[in-house]
């Protein structure tokens, strides 16, 4: 069970992965044709039968109503629409490529309205919708203006998943705008409310985890948009991210006793949904020995959850998800639990298997994930050699043949990363952690110049603002940028909420340098003074950290000089 929320909120508290989204809405995504020729020939009722199947399960024994799901009235009847959009991945598919190509000619407004021509005909593929909101971002920056008055996608827009998608649209064209945001996942949360066939509760939850992200950084939540978030997330039954939303807004206001309950009711609900007994309660008809049969299921889900697993523990998975994927090879979800797996082994033979069969997902699918999972693959091959190398260099350092061996895999791994990082910034350009893995590479290298363009970039990330002020701080030392260096480092030690903890003194100590040299550059006691007192703030925190008491000595002296002069 999720823990309930005691403090502030942290991103790590409300992100999840997209299988984690699956499971959280409990439907799986229909098959692809062209990945699984069997979802073409299954059997399936026609429209009649649909409508006939939807009303006789609405319907109890006495006549009434059943719940539908967790809540009562949670969704429609599901009659027949004969306006309803029909999923047709083979069309998607010809729309996303056409996106992907014209929106590399910048091209953007024309691969927005493909992009969703395609998600009309697959509007819960969620790849396609981080596809778009990566077009609509790289708009933004090229210049592009909001949607006019009468701006529209041009689709049909006569049920709520197309409706969902014309508000999409919108936001596409102002995809900073907080309000869009909103709007769309209230669409989202309607289509989802309001049939089966499509996940679009996944496409909502996603969204939704947009909105938290953003406003963790940019603090545009106030307490109103938090309790509007928290009953979006009950409505699709994310309940973690509920209790998340409804904790913050709570925060804001301790007084709010009506808010303090809800929010226990939420976190009941919370406790529902993961032991497991909130349907069968609903119900009346608890299956002990279900529970059981899902026990042991879950012990199989700890055991691949472990971070530290036995080999016996790594085999049993390994084995398990060997045999799922080759039952069902055209599965992406049970090949990338294989790769996983094999990957867990950490041995030549496995590695190399599991490039084979990501190479094989990058041919099928042309999603660059496929392709970057092979490059980290390599690196941690080089790193493997690099470790060997070291530990047997420290033995023997006298052996000048080995030393250069070692020197050259460092060099190769310096040149796998920039290769691996400049590529992954180029695919996810609005990724600013390519950019500061980028940054950070290039420093290894002393090419500051091409450094510096990566981390005042990444520097808009909240994840990423300090190290990246850090590094671009320690760029401006290097050039003999003094004044520029200085500044950035105050930005850095104040961006860093902690005082005592090490990347607080290794701030502080870098500013210290910054200003020293400052102080001979330009003869500046003022500045010797200051760094000065950070030597002695350091020294006071910790004696031994780094060189420190020689630091604090040479700039004693050079105040000494600067106030004698």
């Amino acid at each position: 069970m999720a823990e309930a929320f005691t403090g502030s909120i942290h991103r790590s508290d409300f992100y999840f992965g997209k299988e984690v989204c699956a499971l959280i809405f409990g439907r799986k995504k229909a098959a692809d044709p062209k990945e699984d020729p069997k979802a073409e020939v299954a059997d399936s009722p026609n429209e009649d039968q649909k409508a006939t199947d939807a009303s006789d399960a609405d319907q109890d024994s006495g006549g009434k109503k059943k719940k539908l799901g967790r809540k009562a009235g949670a969704k429609a009847d599901k009659a027949a629409k004969g306006d309803a959009i029909k999923r047709d991945t083979t069309k998607a598919m010809t729309f996303f490529r056409h996106a992907a190509t014209v929106a590399e000619a910048r091209n953007y407004d024309y691969s927005i309205q493909l992009y969703l021509d395609g998600l009309s005909h697959d509007p819960d593929n969620m790849n396609k919708h981080e596809a778009l909101r990566e077009v609509a971002l790289r708009r933004k920056v090229a210049g592009g203006k909001p949607a006019k008055m009468f701006d529209r996608w041009k689709g049909r827009g006569k049920d709520k998943v197309e409706k969902a998608l014309q508000s999409e649209y919108l936001w596409s064209k102002n995809p900073l705008n907080f309000a869009a945001a909103v709007t769309v996942m209230e669409k989202m949360v309607e289509a989802f409310e309001d049939q089966d066939e499509y996940n679009m509760g996944e496409v909502a939850y996603w969204i939704g985890i947009l909105l938290l992200e953003k406003s963790e950084m940019d603090k545009q939540l106030n307490k109103a948009d938090l309790i509007k978030l928290t009953g979006l997330f009950e409505r699709i039954d994310a309940y973690h991210q509920a209790v998340n939303a409804c904790s913050w807004a709570l925060e804001m206001d301790r007084n709010d006793y009506e808010l303090e309950s809800r929010l226990k009711d939420l976190q009941a609900e919370e406790t529902m949904i993961d032991s497991g007994y909130g349907e069968q309660i609903e119900t009346g008809d608890v299956d002990f020995q279900k529970t059981v049969r899902d026990m042991s299921k879950q012990q199989a889900l700890d055991q691949e959850n472990q971070l530290s697993k036995t080999e016996q523990a790594i085999e049993e998975i390994l084995q398990r998800a060997r045999e799922a994927f080759e039952a069902n090879p055209d599965d992406l979800v049970l090949r990338g639990k294989l790769i996983r797996a094999l990957l867990d082994k950490r041995d030549e033979a496995s590695e190399n298997e599991a490039v084979k069969l990501l190479d094989e997902a990058y041919q099928k699918t042309e999603d660059y994930k496929y392709k970057m999972q092979v490059s980290e693959i390599q690196l941690r091959k080089i790193d493997r050699i690099i470790k060997k190398l070291k530990a047997v260099l420290i033995k023997d350092q006298q052996n000048t043949e080995l030393a250069d061996k070692y020197k050259q895999a460092m060099r190769q791994k310096v040149k796998m990363e920039a290769a691996h990082f400049s590529e992954c910034a180029k695919q996810y350009p609005t990724e600013r952690k390519w950019k500061y893995e980028l940054g950070r590479v290039l420093v290894s290298v002393k090419q500051y110049d091409k450094a510096v363009e990566q981390f005042q970039q990444s520097v808009n990330d909240a994840k990423y603002r300090v190290q990246s002020l850090l590094l671009l701080g320690q760029c401006y030392i290097a050039q003999d940028w003094f004044d520029e260096a200085v500044e950035t480092l105050e930005k850095a030690v104040e961006a860093h909420k902690s005082t005592n903890d090490k990347m607080a003194l290794e701030l502080r100590y870098q500013l210290m340098i910054a200003l020293e040299k400052s102080a001979i550059d330009g003869k500046n006691q003022d500045r010797a003074k200051e760094a000065q007192k950070i030597a002695s703030e350091i020294l006071q925190t910790d004696i031994n950290f780094k060189d420190i008491r020689q630091h604090m000595e040479r700039i004693r002296a050079l105040v000494k000089e600067l106030a004698a002069s």
